[in-house]
């Protein structure tokens, strides 16, 4: 099965999960009708029946403020002591490390190294990646992507 049609069953079934939670929480909820309550629509401005003035105001979160857990996967000389630099970067910038996982390959000279970093603001791991980017032991780009924890 396609990565598409995969997240198509996926959000299919996480919609279903949601309403079957509905009916269950009200016994009597009928799909159709009783949906109305929960999604406002109009035939005329369609789902946006509120005026933009008359909504309440977001409150701005700077992301440099917002703390998330980070995956980091590299590829490092395969040598002594890289470990080492590597928990040394994270430590000057105070982000500890939740895990590391060393894989195995067939290449002797490169290892990929992934690992899962404690909550930390995006500022810290930007510099943590490139402190990293100047040291000898990295071979190839970094790769970094932000875990999102409980949205949903």
């Amino acid at each position: 099965q396609s990565f598409g049609a995969d997240l198509t069953n996926r959000i299919e079934s996480r919609v279903d999960f949601i309403f079957n939670d509905i009916r269950y929480e009200y016994k009597n909820f009928n799909y159709e009708s009783d949906l109305k309550r929960f999604i406002s629509h109009d035939e005329t401005n369609g789902v946006f029946v509120k005026k933009y003035s008359s909504m309440p105001k977001s409150k701005f979160v700077n992301r440099s403020d917002r703390k998330r857990p980070y995956y980091l996967r590299m590829s490092v000389s395969n040598k002594v002591g890289v470990l080492k630099s590597i928990a040394q970067i994270f430590s000057q910038k105070s982000i500890s490390i939740k895990s590391i996982i060393q894989l195995n390959t067939s290449n002797e000279k490169t290892v990929p190294i992934v690992i899962i970093s404690d909550p930390a603001g995006v500022d810290k791991i930007n510099s943590v990646t490139q402190n990293l980017k100047k040291t000898s032991f990295i071979k190839k780009e970094i790769s970094v992507i932000r875990i999102e924890e409980n949205i949903g």
